[in-house]
């Protein structure tokens, strides 16, 4: 396991581990989602994420105390990096932990062969468009009503893993 390094405005003392996602973390994962998201993911779904998908690959990121501090679950499909849902437990929310989390699994992904990158995202949640934004991610296409039973569309984001890596709008509505 590999040390993480803190982005530049993160306090370096203390820096938490990225590791693989177990069984054990799911109570954990479950109370930041439901403080995190309106639609939270079920326990079924993060199993079959754990358990039965083999393009998935799950991290918590914990603290040197133990205490899982956000997660990410993604899947490396196809040469892309699919990001498919990520969250900050909320006392830990605006300390750099959601770009060191997105900053390591584009890491990972490029060095597993991914070419791309990919999200799902509400327009109405700037700091994570802002975020994403930053971290080189543009806007591809909409979903429409994506998000909070059709009352909300969602922005597709892309960002190349590699030079000259292509994304396109495929699958967009």
């Amino acid at each position: 396991m590999r040390k993480l390094e803190a982005p530049p405005d993160v306090d370096p003392v203390g820096i938490p581990d990225l590791i693989p996602t177990r069984d054990h973390d799911l109570d954990e994962i479950i109370e930041i989602e439901g403080e995190a998201f309106d639609s939270p993911w079920q326990r079924a779904h993060f199993l079959y994420e754990l358990h039965d998908n083999p393009y998935a690959r799950n991290y918590v990121l914990r603290s040197p105390g133990g205490r899982i501090l956000g997660y990410v679950f993604t899947w490396e499909l196809e040469g892309e990096l699919l990001i498919n849902n990520i969250a900050v437990h909320r006392d830990s929310r605006r300390k750099g932990l959601g770009r060191l989390l997105i900053s390591e699994v584009l890491g990972r992904g490029r060095r597993n062969g991914c070419r791309t990158a990919r999200l799902d995202v509400r327009p109405s949640n700037r700091p994570a468009v802002e975020l994403y934004s930053r971290l080189g991610f543009r806007v591809i296409g909409i979903r429409k009503g994506y998000y909070g039973n059709g009352q909300e569309d969602g922005w597709v984001m892309v960002r190349a893993l590699r030079e000259g890596a292509e994304s396109g709008r495929k699958g967009l509505s």
